[in-house]
C-alpha cells in the first residue's frame, strides 16, 4: 500500500522546549491551488492542547492538498507573553514541522520523536537583535535541576544538573546529527521554517503564518513522498 509521508506540524508553548501537541497532517500529492495562509478551509483542523497548557486550541487553516505554501497556525486560551526587554521570556509558541509517526514513547503527547523536527537552526554570531537565549532556539539542553525531573531530555547527553547537551536531529534516510545541530549540513536558519518565537496577546490569542516545505525544500523531511507500506 502506498501513502503520503506525513507532515506534522509540532507546537511548542512556554519558555523552554516541551512539546505541546502534535498534529499529523496528511500531505496529498493533488495539484490543487493552495488557499491562501490566512483563509481556513474545510480540512482545517483544531487540536487541544495538554497538560499545563490544557486550556490552549491549536488550529491549522488546511491539512490537506498541501503543497509549499504558506498556511495559518492560530491559538487561543494562552497565557500573555512576557517580554525581559527585547528578549521573548515567557509563554510564548514555537512552531515547527517535523516527519514520521507517533513512536509511542510519549502517550501523553502523541507524535514522532522531536529528534525528527525541523528546529534549532537561530543565528550563532551577531545575537544582539535576535529575541531570544541559546535555550530557547537551539536544540541544546541546559538541566537546572535533577536531570530525572526531565524526561526524555534525561537521553540527550548532559547527564548530570548543570549539565549540557543537544537534542540530536535524524533525517527521513536515516542520517543523525548529534552535534554542531544549530546549523547543521541538512538545514540552517537560512533555509528552516521554524518560527521561533510567536506572541500570544493580552486576550489569550495569537496567529502565525507558516511555511509548509516539502520534500522539494526539505529532502530531509521527505513531506509528501509517497511510501510503501507493507
Amino acid at each position: 500500500m502506498k501513502r503520503m509521508r506525513n507532515l506534522l506540524v509540532r507546537l511548542v508553548a512556554g519558555a523552554a522546549v516541551g512539546a505541546l501537541a502534535g498534529l499529523a497532517v496528511a500531505q496529498t500529492a493533488a495539484p490543487a491551488t493552495a488557499a491562501s495562509g490566512d483563509q481556513a478551509t474545510d480540512s482545517a483542523v483544531t487540536v487541544s492542547g495538554r497538560g499545563e497548557f490544557k486550556d490552549m486550541r491549536f488550529t491549522v487553516s488546511q491539512t490537506k492538498h498541501l503543497t509549499s505554501q504558506a498556511i495559518t497556525v492560530s491559538w487561543t486560551g494562552g497565557a500573555p507573553t512576557t517580554l525581559a526587554g527585547t528578549l521573548f521570556n515567557t509563554d510564548f509558541v514555537q512552531i515547527m514541522q517535523c516527519w514520521g509517526d507517533d513512536d509511542g514513547t510519549l502517550p501523553a503527547n502523541p507524535g514522532p520523536s522531536r529528534t525528527q523536527c525541523q528546529y534549532g537552526a537561530s543565528p550563532t554570531t551577531d545575537r544582539g537583535n535576535w529575541p531570544g537565549n541559546e535555550y530557547d532556539d537551539t536544540r541544546k539542553i541546559f538541566y537546572s535541576a535533577d536531570p530525572t525531573n526531565y524526561g526524555q531530555d534525561d537521553r540527550y547527553g548532559a547527564g548530570g544538573v548543570s549539565g549540557q547537551g543537544e537534542v540530536p536531529f535524524k533525517s527521513v534516510d536515516g542520517t543523525l546529527i548529534t552535534s554542531g545541530t544549530q546549523n547543521n549540513a541538512l538545514y540552517s536558519r537560512n533555509t528552516t521554517n521554524e518560527v521561533d518565537f510567536a506572541r500570544t496577546g493580552a486576550d489569550g490569542k495569537g496567529q502565525e503564518f507558516f511555511e509548509v516545505q516539502t520534500a522539494n525544500e526539505a529532502p530531509h523531511l521527505g513531506c509528501g513522498v509517497p511510501v510503501t507500506a507493507g
